[in-house]
Formats: structure tokens, sequence, C-alpha cells
């Protein structure tokens, strides 16, 4: 993955310390009025650091992870 993708992912991820994506349904997802679209939504689930539950999009929290567990 490029430099470029993993900082634009990592805004998605700070987003997401905030408050769960919510699934749209005309497809995507949508923080407020952010619209975030479904292969941003895939990458971030591929990294292992996100996971569908329901109709949000949460952070995976691990009792012992941290902020410097973030990619950088």
């Amino acid at each position: 993955m490029t430099d470029s993708k993993i900082q634009y992912d990592r805004s998605f991820l700070r987003l997401l310390e905030f408050s769960p994506f919510e699934r749209r349904l005309g497809g995507g997802w949508r923080f407020g009025t952010k619209i975030i679209s479904d292969v941003i939504a895939e990458r971030l689930i591929a990294s292992g650091l996100t996971e569908i539950s329901g109709i949000h999009l949460r952070l995976k929290r691990s009792a012992n992870m941290r902020e410097s567990d973030l990619p950088p």
C-alpha cells in the first residue's frame, strides 16, 4: 500500500475514534455528512483494525490496544 493511502486511511481511523460509521441505504458509509465509499471501508476492515457490527463500522479494540498501535 502506498504512503498516501496509509495516511488517507489514518484520517478515517481518527474519525472512528470519535464515533462509528453508519451504513447508508444507497451504499457506502457515512460519518455525519461525510460519505465514505465501500472501497475505503473494505480496506479498513482488511487492515484488521475495524469491524462491522450491525449497521456500524467500528474500530476493533482489544484490551491492550493503544493509539500507538495504529499505523503511522
